[in-house]
């Protein structure tokens, strides 16, 4: 009886272990000769060098593909700092550092779910969510949007731990929700979806110490936003409340198949399964928040409607803002996928007969997601290692400085920063060098007079 005990006690641990080992494997795996590196990536590590060698701190963070002046916040620049100083500029530094918070979120997003439903059913989720080629390969690099499922799921779990009457699991929440909102501008939805909730929240935090501590925790993310925009008149917030509607002729239905078809499509990009599982899944999401939580336990009922809205919210979002409507638009959907296909599978697996098919569905998940990863990590593009081997056959040729033809663009700023960052080769002058890659097999040079 004590070794049943045991078992059943230790399984979900001994599995939750096994899929944080693949999923360490996955991102890991030829992490470096595999970097994606790119201009976005150049240009975000240039202004993080600055900030630590020249004393220039950002106020602004990238500019959005949305239209008009609106932009992300620069908070995602002083989150990888110190990861940047630690590699000494190296932008395997900060990749690492995005890899090991994805695997932290692994175990948070088991514990929520454990606090909240079962840990079946967070097993369940963290292996859709393990699985996902997706998840895993914008969590192989550094990139402001790659962070929002970290902080996502962290703000599920201190709403998981809120409703266990811990009053700093609000605090928690807090900084969770402003560092969402700020690493992408898509993400600031979330802030209207914690607003929806606050009257729960008042009931279940009466301390307005504890509120306070909320609000600069909240704000501590803001703060460098909230000083560019001071300065510059409230710009940002002017552009966000008047948003450019290039659809805006179309009828409601339209709107809302154009949510549709950004939902379904993610939920196959992401999870590698056809839309209508996406649509059962949906369906039993609602059945699990309606009738066991809401209804049998109200008092638990907080970390499913905070997903529930998340859900609607960026639903509608979707539809009508167009503006920003691409598949950057809010990583939350990387884990709110895996949430409803692992309540799908949780509601399959209460029978016996559900079970099998439980395994099947995750076997074809794997099995779809395999070809991913194969294309996109293991038989991938080598862009870091590719422009080290630029600036080593500049070193190579005993050259100090250097213009580069890359693939017909002059001197792009992703060589430019490995070669001086990493080689001290300035480049910009002297001698011309072309180059030529498809970033896996071919690299042709050819040093010009």
């Amino acid at each position: 009886m004590e070794k049943r005990e045991f078992i059943k006690r230790a399984w979900p641990c001994i599995i939750l272990v096994l899929l944080i080992t693949l999923a360490a494997i996955a991102r890991f795996y030829l992490l470096e000769d595999r970097l994606h590196f790119n201009v976005d990536e150049a240009l975000h590590s240039q202004i993080i060098y600055d900030i630590y060698t020249k004393g220039i701190f950002p106020l602004q963070g990238p500019a959005s593909s949305a239209e008009g002046g609106v932009y992300h916040g620069a908070f995602y620049y002083y989150v990888y700092l110190i990861p940047q100083i630690i590699a000494g500029g190296s932008p395997v530094g900060p990749a690492v550092f995005t890899a090991l918070l994805s695997l932290f979120s692994v175990l948070l997003l088991f514990k929520a779910l454990k606090n909240q439903y079962s840990a079946k059913l967070g097993i369940l989720v963290c292996a859709f969510y393990c699985l996902s080629a997706s998840v895993t390969f914008f969590s192989r690099y550094m990139w402001n949007p790659n962070l929002v499922p970290f902080f996502f799921i962290l703000a599920l779990y201190a709403l998981s731990i809120l409703q266990k009457e811990k009053t700093w699991g609000l605090v928690l929440f807090g900084f969770a929700v402003g560092a969402i909102s700020q690493v992408h501008i898509g993400a600031i939805v979330i802030i209207g979806v914690a607003i929806m909730i606050l009257p729960y929240l008042i009931i279940k935090v009466k301390r307005w110490d504890i509120w306070g501590y909320t609000l600069l925790a909240f704000l501590l993310a803001w703060v460098p936003t909230l000083i560019n925009e001071f300065q510059h008149g409230f710009k940002l917030f002017n552009d966000l409340l008047n948003p450019s509607q290039p659809s805006a002729n179309l009828s409601f239905i339209a709107h809302f198949q154009l949510g549709w078809n950004y939902f379904s499509n993610f939920f196959e990009t992401s999870i590698k399964l056809p839309s209508i599982i996406f649509i059962i899944s949906l369906v039993c999401s609602a059945i699990l928040f309606i009738f066991y939580t809401a209804w049998k336990k109200p008092a638990e009922a907080l970390v499913p409607l905070f997903l529930l809205l998340t859900i609607i919210t960026l639903f509608l979002a979707c539809s009508f803002y167009n503006g920003l409507l691409f598949i950057h638009f809010a990583e939350e959907l990387f884990v709110l996928m895996p949430i409803v296909a692992g309540i799908f599978l949780s509601f399959l697996s209460e029978k016996r007969w559900g079970v099998l098919v439980a395994i099947v569905v995750l076997f074809i998940c794997g099995y779809y997601n395999w070809f991913v990863y194969k294309k996109e990590i293991i038989d991938g593009e080598r862009q870091y290692k590719i422009e080290r081997e630029v600036c080593s056959y500049i070193q190579k040729n005993k050259m100090t400085e250097a213009n580069i033809n890359f693939n017909g663009k002059t001197n792009p700023n992703f060589v430019r920063y490995v070669c001086e960052r990493e080689f001290s080769i300035k480049i910009g002058a002297g001698k011309t060098i072309d180059v030529e890659t498809d970033f896996v097999n071919k690299l042709n040079f050819q040093i010009k007079d």
